[in-house]
């Protein structure tokens, strides 16, 4: 018989295709702040040139629609982590109280 602390895991049942699709998800929540960070460095600058009448009102509402479009992938990014974290919890059996463990106690 094995003495449980509270909350520690008692089984966990494969979780490396679950891992791996967490690290994944982490990974594009990156490359999609990345670039969203890129888009509102681009719109900033299209501001500045469509003050001063150096770019189309085309390039500069395609400029706006890019940073717009980057946060939106930024969040569908977040609801990615947060779906494969939950995934991930499923794989675990947590013990809900502190004590010893086996078929007899």
């Amino acid at each position: 018989m094995a003495t449980r602390s509270r909350r520690r895991p008692i089984v966990r049942d494969r979780s490396a295709p679950y891992r791996a699709a967490y690290d994944s998800a982490v990974a594009q929540l990156a490359r999609a702040r990345t670039a969203e960070q890129l888009a509102q460095e681009q719109e900033k600058r299209a501001q500045a040139l469509i003050a001063a009448k150096a770019i189309s009102r085309e390039e500069f509402d395609t400029r706006r629609a890019g940073s717009t479009q980057s946060s939106a992938d930024v969040r569908v990014a977040e609801a990615a982590v947060a779906t494969a974290n939950l995934n991930l919890g499923f794989t675990e059996v947590r013990s809900p109280i502190a004590g010893r463990v086996g078929r007899r106690c």
